[in-house]
């Protein structure tokens, strides 16, 4: 049995442990090169804030009102006092974070998150939004819906902001469902057909629906009540024309649209596929997880501007960046694009295109590099089946970076070590990274251990085109793959003959043949699954 101090050492050069195609450009190690001055572009910008007509409080005070008017209508009602009877269906929640460890817990919750305030007006559309109330580099706020029923658990201060009361104010809505359901936090669309949460199907919560019902059985009609409670709450611009509803009230409403992410190695706009595509308006939030050609289709009615954003995880596998551009924890999130704001006659053909972008600093190379990851590790497990492969790559950490860390790598580090053992191995992964942000980026790291790392910047400075990314992400999944089907042992033995050898050895080393069998899975998956790939494309590389 190996000792601790050796695993220790193991790790001290984990990361080395993969193959790339080019060696390793000269590593940043000036604080100033490092942090960057952001991207203005990518900031959201808030208007004023908004009084909320979705408080338990405003919608009882709109039942009261309305309850008296259709007793002077003489309209029969089947409650009395009907108001006393509503009880909240959510909680509005903001998560206050002192550090990157309970950054890192509340992202492991997968409760739908948004880093603005869900009822204030958005002036300009961005990627994030940073707090100016917690200084430039603190953690900025995150808010989400939590069903009323369900007790907050994450260790991470927190505010209630309002209890709220959501219902489906129209016929045509009346089968949304609740943005998520945290007791089953891998499945991101429990009402999507095609997700696989036949648990979460059977025990979803959903407390709109329920709110719905009841009203119904009231005798409530929804449209007056949803008017009123925009009339108390001082948002008149809100207030739906009842003539115009009933016209459309069993109208289909969707959010749809097509993403895709360039491929400037052939100038083809490919699919992506598996995303999620998050769109929101109030706290009328919703989800869905692209197709095979990269088209979604979400079922919702938004009669006014609503936002829809693409984020790069399914629930359970992640892709994180770090760029020299975003605040330190944006490290800890899924690497994300908000496509914009759009009216209702946009609403039904929301489509995007990820651009190349030669800077790797920027934003959108690092978002471009995330769709192309993305895309690879789902396609790496298609083609292991059809070789016969029996392997799939849920939950998996993937980490890229513009140019802070070391090359590509897939150490699985969740399948081997515990973070107590993992410190020089992250020390090795971000050698060169000097000043706050390598102090921050370990933190993090600690707490999100990466299974496939990528370094997508090239030495000359610009970004790998997509082919060199494909077919690395291709190499690395092959390590994954090798990984899974040999063992945590297997896998800890070959870091361990790395470690001692300074290196890969030769092939009279003691132990080489593990070596040879790794390295060989890489290297033949990396480069047969690259001309699979690209021979199904005309004219392909």
């Amino acid at each position: 049995m190996k000792s601790l101090r050796n695993y220790s050492f193991i790790l001290t050069f984990l990361l080395i442990s993969a193959c790339t195609i080019e060696d390793s450009p000269s590593l940043l190690t000036t604080e100033e090169e490092i942090t960057g001055q952001g991207d203005p572009e990518s900031l959201m910008v808030l208007g004023e804030k908004k009084e909320n007509p979705f408080t338990i409080e405003n919608v009882r005070s709109a039942l009261d009102f309305l309850e008296n008017k259709y007793q002077k209508e003489n309209r029969r009602i089947n409650c009395s006092n009907c108001s006393t009877s509503l009880t909240p269906t959510h909680r509005y929640v903001k998560f206050r974070p002192q550090n990157y460890d309970q950054l890192t817990a509340l992202d492991l919750t997968n409760y739908d998150l948004w880093d603005y305030p869900l009822d204030v007006d958005v002036q300009y559309v961005g990627d994030y939004y940073h707090d100016s109330g917690v200084g430039q580099d603190g953690i900025t706020p995150f808010y989400t819906l939590v069903p009323y029923q369900y007790p907050i658990t994450v260790n991470v201060p927190y505010d209630v902001i309002s209890d709220i009361y959501l219902y489906n104010e129209d016929d045509g809505d009346i089968q949304d469902a609740d943005p998520w359901d945290p007791t089953y936090p891998g499945c991101v669309d429990p009402t999507d057909i095609e997700a696989d949460c036949p648990a979460a199907k059977k025990t979803l919560i959903n407390n709109t629906l329920e709110a719905t019902k009841n009203l119904d059985e009231m005798g409530i009609d929804r449209l007056d009540l949803y008017n009123v409670m925009m009339e108390l709450s001082g948002n008149k611009d809100e207030i739906l024309d009842p003539t115009e509803e009933k016209a459309r009230i069993y109208s289909t409403n969707t959010v749809a649209g097509t993403i895709k992410v360039k491929d400037n190695s052939i100038n083809v706009d490919v699919p992506l596929k598996g995303v999620l595509i998050k769109t929101r308006r109030w706290f009328k939030l919703r989800r869905a997880l692209t197709s095979f050609n990269g088209q979604y289709s979400i079922s919702v009615n938004y009669r006014k501007k609503a936002i829809v954003s693409v984020h790069f995880t399914d629930g359970s596998k992640k892709i994180r960046g770090i760029n020299n551009v975003w605040k330190f924890w944006q490290f800890a999130i899924p690497v994300k694009k908000t496509i914009g704001e759009f009216s209702t006659s946009q609403l039904q053909n929301v489509s995007y295109t990820f651009p190349y972008n030669s800077n790797p600093n920027s934003n959108a190379a690092t978002q471009w590099v995330a769709g192309h990851t993305w895309n690879t590790t789902r396609d790496a497990v298609y083609k292991n089946g059809q070789l016969g492969i029996n392997y799939s790559a849920d939950a998996l950490n993937i980490w890229v970076s513009s140019r802070i860390t070391q090359n590509a790598s897939a150490p699985m580090l969740r399948t081997l070590f515990t973070t107590s053992i993992i410190s020089s191995g992250l020390d090795f992964y971000l050698a060169g990274v000097s000043g706050p942000i390598g102090v921050v980026a370990k933190q993090i790291l600690q707490n999100l251990l990466p299974d496939i790392t990528l370094r997508y910047g090239n030495s000359s400075g610009t970004t790998q085109s997509t082919s060199q990314i494909v077919e690395t992400i291709y190499h690395e999944m092959g390590h994954a793959t090798h990984n899974t089907l040999v063992g945590n042992s297997y896998w800890t033995d070959y870091i361990y003959y790395i470690v001692t050898n300074g290196g890969y050895g030769n092939k009279n080393t003691s132990g080489s043949g593990r070596i040879a069998v790794a390295e060989a899975w890489g290297a033949y998956i990396g480069g047969l699954y690259g001309s699979m790939y690209y021979g199904s494309f005309s004219g392909g590389a």
